[in-house]
């Protein structure tokens, strides 16, 4: 019998194939019987149809799985008799489990297939649509398998990039598709030159309740839901990880944008161990107070400077370089060195940092050699006899320790640079705390306090070869005022500065006049400093702009913000500048300002502390390019410290350039800088002040 528009298709078209014409009931499924008829109505016979599929609709069984791929993927590459051809059906196939013994297109669907029956959306009858199933295994849902990213047939569809054959990467495509968000098709998602599986690794585990904080859900695949677990050497779907314009491949830390090589930060011998930036995990610890500052001439005559960062408890010593030839953490002290460590001190005359160590009521200081990483004892030990260790201060060639008794007065113990004992001072309201050493005069400059530890006044001890040599001398001009530590010199050592403002002779019994400490900026008056000195002509404090209010919970006003006044020789017709650099967050804070004072290499340094990051930076003092306008001007108003010429540049157009802006302090970028109708040069000219607004 044949059909079509041309009677060129035989119905029988399996009659070679095994296929012997019957007659059957009409299931509705997968035999059909249709009476035919001629065009005058006449019954000419009958066809009884065996259908696999319904050749009109590509999913016969709307399960969400086609049907070529359900026999020709699904069910010829996992039917437990073993599948049969494109091109046929592989009648010589071994039968297995409750499938016919071969193919016989006789036997119903159900009996033929039996794992995936394109007329039946659920072919095991366990529940669960074969769409929903997942034949290969791979956490994708069959019907979610298209055969371009990923093949319902294969766990692992990625391609070699030359070949496209199917090589696969190690991860299932579901767990790409679904929890990575990388390609399931490619072995290297991002292109970064590290393939995805080299950039994690997971775990999971098949779970009815909720995921762990830290674990992912996996919902509902094949009737099971899972937890997975992800460790990150660096994401595989972003070709730089972490946003720091550095490509993982060549990134030391691609999950840490605070750095990207070796020297920046700690790694374990995996790399799936702990890993961070240095300026990453100091931004994580809890108390980041003990910041110690020294600089040196080491033995080829390079001026060297560097920080020091250390709390008790630490796993790690980190040290800065700060120095002109190179800038950057050093390799961390760590391991025994550490044991009991509660102190450490820069002695930059003698190319040492000491290290002061309490093991239950008693100290030993030992010193590491700066210039060959050696440690050497000075001290072996030293009895607290009921004191408490409260601050170290190396002074020329000695190094003074600070015991506070329990009544709140202090002891100071000195000790020469061969660990012999010095005369110190006893009994004392002095405190090491926010002291400054004159070198010059050869005596420390401390400040008082009573009882309640509040500073109440302002001495000096003097210092020689035998140690505290004289009594106490105090300053005779501060009753009554309210005192803020620490104490600063003047950079030519005349002036003793105090953070509240005050600004004394170096004899103490004196107040100086002036404003050297009375700095005022766009209309606010600064005049009480967290931290405080001088350096290349600047006076430079770290101060707040937060309210004292800003915490319910805590009086702690962080100093979050810098103020810089220049203190120039120039004449009337000039202005100092003053800059304020602001947080960039409020909650922001400044933890140490240090000066490097070598005479060729001034300059001031500090340490910054964001929520995520702890930076150490330089001021710009200098003048790099040698226009005579600092590095910091150049920086804030957009110029380029590396090109003197632009200091005959007019940027604003108001006949000013920008090296006479800098000396009359004004914006190079706006005509009318106070924005009182007088241009720059009409001010320069009248001989009123461009940055004041009522000055005109």
């Amino acid at each position: 019998m044949t059909a079509g528009p041309d009677n060129t298709f035989i119905l029988n078209n399996k009659h070679n194939q095994g296929w012997t014409p019957q007659a059957f009931e009409d299931n509705g499924v997968d035999r059909l019987v249709r009476e035919l008829t001629n065009p005058d109505g006449v019954n000419v016979g009958t066809l009884y149809m065996r259908i696999f599929s319904r050749p009109n609709q590509p999913d016969s069984d709307g399960d969400g799985v086609g049907d070529f791929d359900e026999l020709f993927r699904l069910e010829s590459t996992y039917s437990a008799r073993g599948g049969f051809s494109f091109n046929n059906f592989d009648l010589n196939a071994v039968a297995q489990s409750n499938c016919a013994q071969t193919f016989n297109p006789n036997l119903s669907n159900s009996e033929n297939f039996c794992f995936s029956d394109p007329l039946n959306s659920d072919t095991d009858g366990n529940g669960i649509d074969d769409g929903a199933e997942d034949a290969d295994g791979d956490f994708l849902r069959n019907s979610i398998e298209n055969g371009v990213e990923t093949f319902i047939n294969v766990a692992d569809s990625d391609r070699d990039p030359v070949t496209s054959a199917v090589v696969g990467d190690g991860i299932p495509d579901g767990i790409e598709q679904l929890l990575l968000g990388t390609d399931p098709s490619a072995v290297d998602s991002d292109t970064d030159g590290i393939n995805d599986v080299d950039e994690m690794r997971y775990s999971f585990r098949q779970t009815n309740e909720a995921c762990l904080a830290h674990e992912t859900a996996l919902l509902d695949i094949a009737g099971a839901s899972y937890c997975f677990n992800f460790e990150y050497v660096s994401y595989p779907n972003r070709i730089d990880s972490d946003y720091d314009s550095v490509n993982d491949a060549v990134d030391a830390f691609p999950l840490d944008p605070n750095c990207s090589e070796n020297n920046e930060g700690y790694r374990g011998v995996d790399d799936y161990d702990p890993r961070s930036c240095y300026a990453t995990w100091l931004a994580q610890q809890d108390d980041l107070s003990d910041i110690s500052f020294g600089e040196w001439q080491d033995s080829s005559a390079e001026d060297r400077a560097e920080f020091a960062f250390f709390e008790p408890g630490w796993p790690r010593l980190l040290r800065f370089d700060v120095s002109p030839s190179q800038r950057g953490y050093l390799p961390e002290l760590n391991g025994a060195v550490l044991d009991n460590l509660v102190k450490v001190e820069y002695a930059g005359s003698l190319d040492r940092l000491y290290l002061v160590y309490d093991f239950s009521g008693t100290l030993a200081i030992d010193w590491l050699d700066l210039e060959t990483d050696t440690v050497n004892t000075l001290v072996p030990s030293l009895s607290l006899s009921g004191r408490t260790l409260s601050e170290v201060m190396a002074v020329g060639n000695a190094l003074v320790i600070e015991l506070a008794e329990p009544g709140g007065l202090t002891d100071w113990l000195i000790y020469a640079s061969d660990g012999s004992a010095l005369n110190g001072l006893d009994d004392s309201q002095l405190s090491l705390s926010g002291a400054v050493y004159d070198a010059s005069r050869s005596r420390i400059v401390a400040p008082v306090l009573d009882a309640n530890l509040e500073m109440i006044n302002v001495a000096y001890v003097a210092l020689d070869g035998a140690g505290v040599t004289g009594s106490v001398v105090l300053s005779t001009v501060l009753s009554g005022m309210s005192l803020q530590s620490p104490v600063a010199l003047s950079e030519d050592n005349s002036q003793v500065f105090l953070a509240s403002g005050q600004v004394l002779v170096p004899s103490l019994d004196s107040l100086e006049t002036g404003d050297a400490l009375n700095i005022r900026y766009s209309g606010n008056l600064y005049n009480t400093f967290g931290d405080l000195l001088e350096v290349s002509n600047h006076v430079v404090g770290t101060v707040s702009t937060l309210d004292s209010d800003v915490s319910e919970d805590t009086l702690f006003v962080p100093n979050n913000a810098l103020i810089i006044k220049e203190r120039s020789s120039r004449n009337d017709n000039w202005r100092d500048n003053v800059y304020l650099l602001p947080p960039v967050a409020e909650t922001d804070e400044i933890l140490s300002l240090q000066a490097r004072r070598a005479a060729a290499n001034e300059e001031v340094f500090f340490v910054s502390k964001t929520q995520n990051r702890v930076a150490v930076e330089s001021l710009l003092l200098t003048d790099a390019d040698g226009d005579g306008m600092i590095g910091l001007f150049e920086l804030i108003n957009g110029l380029d410290d590396e090109d003197a010429g632009d200091r005959f540049e007019d940027p604003d157009g108001d006949f000013l350039s920008n090296i006479e802006e800098f000396k009359f302090a004004s914006d190079p970028n706006q005509e009318d800088t106070d924005g009182d109708s007088w241009t720059d040069l009409e001010e320069f000219l009248n001989g009123s002040d461009p940055r004041d607004a009522a000055s005109f």
